[in-house]
């Protein structure tokens, strides 16, 4: 029985409980990581150290992977109804996509958690789509409220957006999530190379 598949572009998709491994190569750089297919559980649900995926009668999920919580743990959540959420302030150049309340206790996850979210059928397969939470930040001596980006990721063919799980905080903690996507050309990406004038010394 087939217990996964992996498209082209490296989705990886369960498709029976059990356990399996995934070879990934870049280069001549080679990974062999273990895959733990797990049918998921109703929310609200109790995850612990093993981790496991709680999902919502509308298709929201969250995958909680073995190791970020330390002890058995509720987790919920509930995708939210956009017409509720006036006070919300989508940034600019951003439209909604999805928006959700995440409970997973009082913990911070040690791993971040993998959300997967059905969106508008407008959202075309592709999108880059960028997932924030909504945080109180200092800003110029004051403390204020402000969504602050902790993932990116893409819409599937199914209507689902992924989180990508690139390098950045992730999903760890409870609390208000917003999914928004822009127009092409409304937005840019800016990298940038930094180098330290007075760098540290290694014993610092």
């Amino acid at each position: 029985q087939t217990v996964a598949s992996v498209t082209a572009d490296g989705l990886v998709t369960g498709m029976a409980a059990g356990q399996t491994e995934i070879v990934i190569i870049n280069g001549a750089a080679e990974e062999v990581v273990p895959l733990v297919v797990t049918t998921p559980l109703l929310a609200p649900a109790t995850v612990g150290a093993a981790g496991g995926v709680v999902e919502t009668p509308n298709a929201a999920t969250i995958s909680i992977p073995q190791g970020a919580l330390e002890q058995d743990t509720a987790v919920s959540l509930t995708l939210l109804d956009p017409a509720t959420l006036t006070n919300w302030g989508i940034p600019d150049a951003f439209e909604f996509a999805a928006a959700l309340e995440l409970d997973v206790g009082e913990w911070t996850l040690r791993k971040p958690g993998q959300l997967a979210l059905p969106v508008a059928a407008a959202i075309s397969e592709g999108t880059e789509v960028v997932f924030s939470q909504r945080m109180i930040i200092t800003l110029e001596g004051e403390q204020v409220e402000a969504w602050v980006q902790v993932d990116r990721g893409t819409v599937g063919s199914d209507g689902v957006a992924r989180t990508g799980g690139r390098p950045g905080r992730g999903v760890r903690e409870s609390g208000s999530y917003l999914v928004t996507w822009a127009q092409p050309g409304s937005t840019g990406e800016l990298q940038l190379d930094l180098s330290l004038a007075n760098p540290l010394s290694a014993d610092t």
